[in-house]
């Protein structure tokens, strides 16, 4: 079965990494717990940088996405990380099990 995928990559301000790894933890966890088309929420941190964050996250479909992006945890999550965020980008995929 193809799954929808995304991969996030955050840049973080540097005075902010550790409350914003706070509350995307609380985040991930929501979103694993309470969303039925949400199967993997993966926060990565790369090792050559101390402010920047990437996240992989599969979906059973991409309208499962669509509706995450719709979820009052998610608006609220988005809400309060708004002044942490230097940039993101943000890349889809899909996910075949070869």
């Amino acid at each position: 079965m193809i799954k929808f995928a995304i991969t996030a990559e955050l840049e973080i301000k540097q005075d902010q990494m550790g409350a914003f790894l706070q509350r995307l933890a609380r985040h991930a966890a929501s979103c694993i717990e309470t969303e039925e088309g949400c199967l993997r929420f993966d926060v990565l941190l790369p090792k050559d940088a101390d402010n920047r964050v990437m996240l992989y996250e599969v979906y059973e479909t991409e309208a499962a996405f669509d509706t995450h992006r719709l979820t009052p945890h998610f608006l609220a999550f988005r809400k309060d990380v708004e002044d942490m965020v230097i940039s993101r980008n943000i890349s889809e995929f899909t996910l075949d099990d070869l």
